[in-house]
């Protein structure tokens, strides 16, 4: 992982090309003045000029009401722990027969730990670049009006890039390539101050500028441990919808005059293979299910799509990002099914597919309400539903997933899959009303 370059939120932690020039130009308390980084990763690919200094370039830190942040140069990374470790476990209990019983594989938190120098040129220019470290890992972004996003417990957005390429690659490909983002990344510890070269006046030993060396370190906890890639676009669609008069042919079952299955038709038992079928064991009581507005539409208008996962990364799983606009007017009974595409149903339409596998779907989101001009984001990173209209965003209460149940967040890894987008007729969603997907490699 190249730990030369780390971004929380909108704010640029540590940039060692930024900190290299900066080093030549507003002075370096090193006996060497250049930082080590690495040689491909310029300011064009993070969408900067060339770095001259603090305030020529708007750095992150630079205050025009502080003169002293013109003198602070920037963070050297030394050391950066746990971007590279795997971040899953399981148990292991010991069986009284001997052996032992393994417990199921589960996602733990990823804590990184970060090492680092304060540098400047001037001891009021470290002091300050230590206060305002501080102030930026708190994750509040730049200083605005408001509360501190952070507050809200959800933690922000950690931006790395996974490698030092051997060769210049242009910005959107080396953005493809090698960004990474951890979800809801949050300060649990420091920065604590571990070293001091200097007295606060005057130059430490080696020193070649008056400034303190400050050796600091901070721990960072990502909730939702894994690198992510970013999004890819893979569907942008209009919702369906029945703009005719027409009224709907219903279809009582059984009948022979009857096409397809009826959508809502109870699902059978799974077969019994290798038991007895005359001794099933009974299913185990479930308490019942609470009580919510979600409801199904009885006649939906539907409308299915292919998707290819065929070029994506063999290994890596992806994550659906689904975007809703509601348009002009409220939104309400959409549902996004996930149906996988495999050899046995090689020649059926994705319509066939989702008739022949509607007991057995990879994963359902149900939208119960979105309000008009409101926009509905089911994030499969992290396995939330928020809600975005009248310029605020918050948790959506009314995304179910199949029968009711919570959504699965399952990840998507077969090659290919059939996307169904259903409407209720009853409620026509507005002309301009659109679902899009993208895909999100997790790793790659």
């Amino acid at each position: 992982m190249l730990d030369t370059y780390l971004l929380l939120g909108d704010t640029e932690i540590a940039n060692h090309a930024r900190l290299d020039a900066y080093l030549q130009s507003v002075g370096s308390p090193l006996t060497s003045k250049q930082a080590c980084h690495c040689p491909t990763f310029t300011a064009q690919l993070v969408g900067d000029r060339p770095y001259t200094t603090p305030q020529g370039d708007a750095a992150p830190w630079w205050d025009p009401n502080v003169p002293a942040s013109a003198e602070f140069a920037g963070l050297m990374v030394l050391d950066v722990d746990g971007l590279d470790d795997h971040p899953v476990k399981r148990t292991v209990t010991t069986a009284v027969a001997g052996g032992a019983a393994l417990g199921p594989p589960r996602v733990q938190p990823r804590t990184i730990v970060v090492k680092a120098l304060v540098l400047g040129s001037t001891c009021c220019g470290v002091d300050y670049g230590l206060n305002w470290l501080a102030r930026a890992l708190e994750g509040c972004g730049t200083p605005k009006c408001g509360d501190c996003p952070s507050a809200a417990c959800g933690g922000t957005d950690l931006t790395v890039y996974n490698c030092c390429p051997s060769e210049a690659l242009g910005v959107e490909e080396f953005t493809a390539r090698h960004r990474r983002t951890l979800r809801r990344v949050a300060l649990v510890d420091g920065p604590t101050v571990l070293a001091r070269e200097g007295d606060g006046c005057s130059t430490g030993d080696g020193c070649s500028a008056g400034a303190d060396v400050l050796t600091v370190e901070f721990t960072l906890t990502a909730a939702t441990p894994w690198l992510w890639a970013d999004p890819v676009p893979v569907l942008d669609a209009a919702i369906p919808r029945d703009s005719t008069n027409n009224c709907i042919q219903w279809c009582v079952h059984p009948s022979a005059n009857c096409p397809g299955t009826c959508q809502l038709a109870e699902c059978p038992q799974p077969p019994v293979l290798c038991s007895d079928p005359t001794c099933r064991t009974p299913t185990p009581p479930s308490p019942p299910p609470p009580d919510t507005c979600f409801c199904q539409a009885l006649a939906p208008d539907v409308q299915c799509f292919g998707l290819d996962r065929s070029a994506r990364a063999r290994w890596f799983p992806d994550a659906p990002v689904i975007t809703v606009d509601a348009g002009g007017s409220d939104l309400r009974r959409l549902t996004v099914t996930f149906y996988e595409r495999t050899a046995a149903n090689a020649g059926m339409t994705c319509a066939q597919i989702a008739d022949a596998a509607r007991c057995a779907p990879h994963s359902v989101y149900h939208a119960a309400y979105v309000p008009a001009g409101g926009t509905l984001t089911l994030d499969g990173q992290v396995g939330r539903a928020t809600v975005t209209c009248r310029g605020v965003t918050e948790t959506s209460p009314d995304v179910f997933g199949r029968d009711g149940a919570p959504p699965s967040w399952r990840l998507l890894e077969c090659t290919a899959f059939c996307v169904c987008i259903s409407s209720d007729p009853l409620f026509t969603p507005a002309a301009d009303a659109t679902v899009s997907i993208s895909l999100s490699g997790r790793g790659y």
